[in-house]
């Protein structure tokens, strides 16, 4: 073996040598370490196998003097387990003959090293297979991740396609019957213009839905992070919503800590967590129900929580809350429109800002739903508001 004053970055690779010569694997192994990489080393074919699904190296180098067949077989071996398929085989030996070599090559092995070698040559090669399986895996994993995506939009597609057939129809059927007859009543029209305006109004949040699920996907969602007060935020979601909750004769209990501290988030996705929380529990409480909203301090983070009187989530229908698209058993009191991506958005969007999520909940005792927000980046100095509760 030849020696150079020349370091080799091995990217702390693990590499596992396989020699049944101590002292061959002794020196190996010490030349190697000196590259930034961690050496496994063993004697034994057997064992060397074990130790490769139990580390999974990055390379692996087999020294053979007997014969090349030992090599083949031990390469078939790591391409029968799913954990060391992938790992490359470099061949080192004095003895092969050329014949032997390609065996070698056609049994697994992705190179060859005759001895005597230059170690710094070594280097480069085992460097240059390490970075080509990794940038393979890298190719493999944006490959299935593209799959993966590629199958959620044909998912989301035949959802949409279903979502809106039913509303397009109404409206088409309501325009129809307006143009028909043109003796209607005004009483009659505008019932019939409300509902296509209705109808309308929840296809364009349908669409919308759908829009921001595809934008988080591609990471394509503009994050903005800036100071604000939650308290505000939470105050003006609630007014929003009022209107929705007076017409159901609901009433809404508020209660918001006088001391809330500012704090960095994005407003924009804070203001979309508790909109689909409250608008949810107008949704889902029953005609002259009550609704719970809290907004306070915790410890280290503020809290703020949703707690309706509809008719509560079974547990198996929790599970699958905050997920992709999740549409439950439970119908709104009122006739209003849910397409069950609403908290799929909200699962997507709190985790871009390290907000928690959840959802508590016990058949016939309504559900709370929560967001714990990290006060880690309140802003010093910020000015409390005098508690309201109603």
């Amino acid at each position: 073996m030849m020696q150079h004053d020349i370091h080799l970055d091995l990217r702390e690779a693990v590499i596992l040598v396989v020699d049944d010569s101590r002292l061959g694997n002794e020196m190996l192994s010490r030349s190697l370490e000196q590259h930034n990489c961690h050496v496994i080393a063993e004697r034994d074919p057997e064992v060397a196998f074990l130790r490769a699904v139990e580390a999974t190296p990055d390379l692996i180098l087999m020294d053979f003097e007997t014969s090349v067949s030992r090599g083949i077989a031990f390469c078939e071996k790591l391409t029968e387990s799913p954990v060391t398929k992938d790992v490359p085989v470099i061949f080192i030996s004095g003895t092969a003959t050329r014949d032997e070599w390609l065996q070698g090559l056609d049994g697994g092995a992705v190179d060859i090293i005759s001895k005597p070698f230059d170690l710094i040559e070594l280097g480069f090669r085992i460097r240059n297979h390490i970075e080509l399986r990794r940038a393979r895996e890298t190719v493999r994993k944006a490959n299935a991740q593209l799959e993966a995506l590629n199958k959620r939009k044909d998912e989301f597609l035949g959802i949409a396609a279903h979502d809106l057939r039913n509303p397009l129809g109404g409206i088409n059927g309501f325009a129809e019957l307006m143009l028909m007859n043109s003796a209607l009543d005004d009483e009659k029209r505008k019932k019939y213009l409300s509902y296509i305006l209705e109808t309308s109004q929840y296809m364009t949040t349908l669409l919308n839905n759908f829009l921001d699920i595809s934008k988080i996907e591609q990471e394509a969602f503009d994050i903005k992070i800036k100071p604000l007060s939650v308290g505000e935020i939470a105050e003006s979601v609630i007014r929003l919503n009022e209107t929705h909750a007076v017409k159901k004769d609901q009433t809404l209990h508020v209660e918001i800590d006088a001391e809330i501290p500012e704090i960095s988030s994005d407003g924009n996705i804070l203001t979309q967590i508790f909109a689909n929380f409250i608008s949810n529990a107008v949704k889902y409480s029953p005609l002259g129900g009550d609704i719970r909203i809290v907004l306070r301090v915790d410890g280290e983070h503020l809290h703020f929580s949703v707690k309706d009187s509809g008719p509560g989530i079974p547990k198996e229908g929790q599970e699958k809350l905050f997920k992709d698209y999740a549409r439950l058993d439970t119908e709104p009191t009122a006739g209003e429109k849910a397409n069950g991506l609403g908290l799929a958005i909200v699962g997507k969007l709190a985790k871009k800002i390290h907000v928690a999520v959840g959802c508590e909940s016990e058949l016939g005792a309504g559900a709370l739903f929560w967001a714990r927000l990290p006060m880690e980046h309140r802003i010093q100095g910020s000015h409390s508001r005098p508690p309201i509760n109603s």
